[in-house]
């Protein structure tokens, strides 16, 4: 039996762009508006339970968390959680 293909977040982005037209631009753009915003609005802290941008020390963003997603951070791989600032 042939095991199923695991397909990764970055092939899954570029089949909604390139097959179905998703304007990731444009949500790119989006995104970069709220990690901003959510940026000008930090204190140092985030709750359990917010939505947040982690940020590397680099300044990448590497992912997003929702109310039900509990994210520990890796001593090996500094990030923070900066919470999402909803308008």
């Amino acid at each position: 039996m042939t095991p199923s293909p695991i397909i990764t977040d970055h092939a899954l982005l570029r089949y909604m762009e390139r097959f179905y037209g998703v304007d990731t631009a444009a949500w790119r753009e989006a995104m970069a508006s709220d990690v901003a915003a959510a940026l000008a609005a930090y204190r140092g802290k985030h709750e359990r339970g917010q939505q947040a941008f982690v940020m590397s020390s680099a300044g990448r963003v590497v992912t997003v968390l929702d109310e039900r997603v509990r994210f520990l951070i890796p001593s090996s791989q500094p990030a923070v959680a900066i919470p999402r600032i909803i308008i």
